[in-house]
């Protein structure tokens, strides 16, 4: 096969799958992860895909569409375990904590765990299900309807009774944050993360750097909200500049 063969049907698998890891098209075409890293970079060059650390993200990705959690999970990991070590270090004994549903805000578990005397409200299944035989941990779920797919609980039931809580910080996760506020692309989960924003003494913005680059559907709060934003190293210097100077404070690692 030419190579000019096998950059289109990358294109095309991509494209179809909306996201790969590079073992997972080394697998699929049978050839060394160095080539696959190669013809990767080619179509990078090439504005046809979005790069993304150990995969690869298709471009053509309506503004309303959310990848799936397999893809947030797999995509950039080791970015987000950082995110969430420099976020665990604000937790002190006996805080009462929010936590947003998300594949980054699921990277606080291990450190979770390790508390003394917290408790800790969320609606990620997941990250209850993690921490149900941690001694330190009180947990809470806040009920509502289940949300196919992402183990995310949702709903005004959810949102009534995180309103009549507080809490001294709030953990939360975004799908694009951009000069204008911090966006997702599910409408349903809009009422809840507006209620853990607003009933938390402080909000804190784990994104991992690509979520700076994306765009979405919907605005859940302006960046003023949040008391501090913690991403990756890799976040681009013009992309911190415009966000400090509408106003965001941003913690990298």
């Amino acid at each position: 096969m030419l190579r000019s063969e096998r950059l289109e049907r990358i294109e095309e698998y991509i494209n179809h799958n909306r996201y790969a890891t590079i073992p997972q098209l080394a697998e699929e075409f049978g050839i060394s992860a160095s080539t696959i890293r190669r013809d990767l970079e080619a179509l990078g060059e090439a504005g046809r895909v979005e790069l993304t650390r150990g995969g690869v993200m298709s471009l053509h990705r309506k503004v309303s569409e959310e990848a799936s959690y397999h893809e947030k999970t797999l995509a950039n990991r080791e970015e987000k375990a950082r995110i969430a070590a420099a976020a665990a270090r604000m937790i002190k004994p006996g805080c009462t904590l929010f936590v947003d549903s998300g594949t980054t805000t699921r990277e606080l578990v291990p450190f979770l765990k390790e508390g003394q005397g917290l408790k800790l409200v969320t609606n990620d299944l997941l990250i209850a299900s993690e921490l149900s035989s941690a001694q330190g941990v009180e947990v809470i779920l806040p009920g509502g309807l289940l949300r196919r797919g992402y183990y995310t609980l949702t709903g005004s039931q959810a949102e009534e009774m995180v309103s009549s809580m507080r809490a001294d910080l709030t953990f939360m996760g975004f799908d694009a944050v951009r000069p204008r506020g911090f966006m997702i692309s599910n409408q349903e989960e809009v009422g809840l993360k507006r209620a853990m924003a607003r009933c938390g003494s402080r909000l804190v913005v784990l994104c991992d750097h690509t979520k700076f680059e994306s765009d979405s559907f919907i605005t859940v709060c302006p960046l003023a909200d949040a008391s501090l934003i913690i991403t990756g190293k890799e976040l681009e210097e013009g992309i911190r500049k415009r966000l400090e100077a509408a106003g965001a404070v941003l913690e990298l690692v």
